[in-house]
């Protein structure tokens, strides 16, 4: 199962191949999925009898993203004794005249200001900064981890078509497979280096004849990649190697592809470098 969540934490679940997602309406909707998986938005614990998101200090509920229990410190408590808010401006690292001057910390029930890209609030006490460098290098992080997630897809695919590492390949046995030729301009990022210029570069077909649309616009990259190499008696061998290897195509026309996968590919490569 895979999960996505809008940044305020309503939660979103995958329900078809094309990485298609719907919002759970209600509070109780993933019911059964919380009890397996308990630890979800921002990593804490989610009650799976009524959906909410315990964040230490307080429930919160990402169905509305709002709190169920008010603020530890706002304007009706400036009334407490000193010592009351002395405690809770250390925790909450506001102090009285910029908890008065700060209109948005007056949304008792809010979170984090409204502002989810901006603030975190690991405490359910109060809203906390995110450094752009911090916001960034984990959103770099978790980019990578979705594109090079792509290739177990893809092997798995094409273990399945039994065309994976294969070296006695011929194309009928590809197309027979449900594989289509790509064009000479979509096959230029797996010809790289010496040996490597006469790479064939074939997607899979949602049909066994696809019609325009599909083959234009829907379909038009395909959604798997095998990659072959002619080794002179008209065979083929399965080119696995990082640089020219096939991998799961994301995007169907241009601009998406170009977006969701060639960007991708420039930024981090085909598989992740590890460090000796």
């Amino acid at each position: 199962m895979r999960l996505a969540y809008s940044a305020l934490g309503r939660s979103y679940r995958k329900y078809d191949d094309v990485m298609s997602y719907y919002y759970d309406l209600e509070p109780l909707a993933n019911y059964e999925f919380a009890q397996l998986m308990p630890y979800r938005y921002t990593g804490k614990f989610t009650d799976y009898s009524t959906g909410l998101v315990q964040m230490d200090s307080r429930w919160y509920n990402g169905h509305n993203g709002r709190f169920i229990q008010p603020d530890n410190w706002n304007l009706r408590n400036t009334h407490l004794p000193k010592a009351v808010q002395h405690e809770l401006m250390q925790f909450t690292g506001v102090n009285t005249q910029q908890l008065l001057n700060d209109p948005s910390q007056q949304m008792a029930y809010g979170y984090v200001r409204g502002n989810p890209l901006k603030y975190v609030d690991p405490y359910g006490l109060n809203a906390m900064y995110v450094p752009d460098s911090y916001y960034n290098s984990v959103v770099q992080e978790d980019n990578a981890i979705e594109h090079y997630s792509r290739n177990e897809e893809n092997d798995q695919f094409l273990k399945g078509k039994g065309l994976y590492e294969r070296e006695d390949l011929s194309i009928k046995e590809i197309t027979d497979a449900g594989m289509k030729q790509a064009s000479e301009g979509e096959s230029v990022f797996h010809r790289q280096g010496e040996g490597n210029e006469n790479n064939l570069k074939f997607t899979s077909k949602v049909a066994e004849e696809e019609n325009f649309i599909q083959k234009n616009i829907t379909n038009r990259y395909g959604k798997y990649e095998v990659v072959v190499k002619p080794n002179g008696d008209g065979t083929y061998t399965h080119v696995s190697d990082e640089i020219n290897m096939g991998t799961l195509n994301k995007g169907n026309n241009p601009l998406s592809h170009v977006i969701k996968d060639i960007a991708p590919y420039a930024e981090f490569g085909n598989v992740e470098e590890c460090d000796d």
